[in-house]
């Protein structure tokens, strides 16, 4: 008799690693951010941290900034010069959590705050004054890494997911959907760069290099 075939599943989400905090960056607005020895992160973002411009920036929703060790060096290994923590105006320099497996909704616990992962962080062209690849190279990945995102909410333009605001109309033209890989999965996962996360606030407390960060719970996009 022969054995009817198994059912066929999707692949489930892949799960970031636990990691730690590298570096608590604060600046003036605009980049870099500077390291600090700790700072209290608050509903609004760290203490003595500003944004320049704060009609797209900052505010309870886009609290902090997180980026990784691991993309600085892929971008090292892409041609560009070797990037200190804060470099891009990141708060929140991590190590050892893959950033590109985590989902708007996620839930992380960091040093003695709460923080929940709400929006994919939308390069500007305040990078070039750092290298004029920048944009080009965190950009066409962060849209394709919300692919399935859109398709999910019934978006038109992959940007949809990206910017709530009406510039979306200026970045879908800048940024044009045959730009981004054709593969969503080549945007993702643990060999992959992607141009980091902001989160909201959930717990107010201290953070410091060294601090642990740890995912407590998958968001509903998970």
């Amino acid at each position: 008799m022969t054995t009817p075939p198994s059912p066929s599943r999707s692949t489930p989400p892949a799960t970031p690693a636990d990691g730690a905090v590298i570096a608590v960056c604060v600046g003036a607005g605009g980049i870099p951010n500077h390291p600090q020895p700790r700072a209290f992160l608050g509903r609004e973002g760290l203490a003595g941290d500003a944004v320049a411009h704060p009609r797209r920036h900052g505010g309870p929703e886009q609290a902090v900034c997180l980026f990784s060790v691991e993309n600085y060096r892929r971008l090292e290994a892409l041609g560009l010069p070797r990037l200190s923590p804060g470099a891009l105006a990141e708060n929140l320099t991590l190590q050892g959590l893959d950033l590109q497996a985590l989902e708007v909704g996620d839930v992380l616990s960091i040093g003695g705050a709460v923080i929940q992962i709400s929006r994919v962080r939308t390069p500007c062209r305040t990078l070039d004054a750092i290298d004029p690849r920048l944009m080009d190279l965190l950009m066409p990945l962060s849209v394709a890494g919300k692919l399935e995102r859109v398709a999910r909410e019934g978006g038109s333009r992959l940007v949809d997911a990206l910017l709530p605001e009406p510039v979306a109309d200026a970045l879908a033209r800048r940024v044009p959907p045959p730009r981004a890989p054709r593969d969503p999965g080549s945007a993702r996962g643990p060999g992959s760069l992607g141009p980091g996360w902001k989160a909201r606030v959930l717990e107010e407390g201290e953070v410091a290099p060294g601090d642990p960060v740890r995912l407590l719970a998958r968001g509903p996009a998970a």
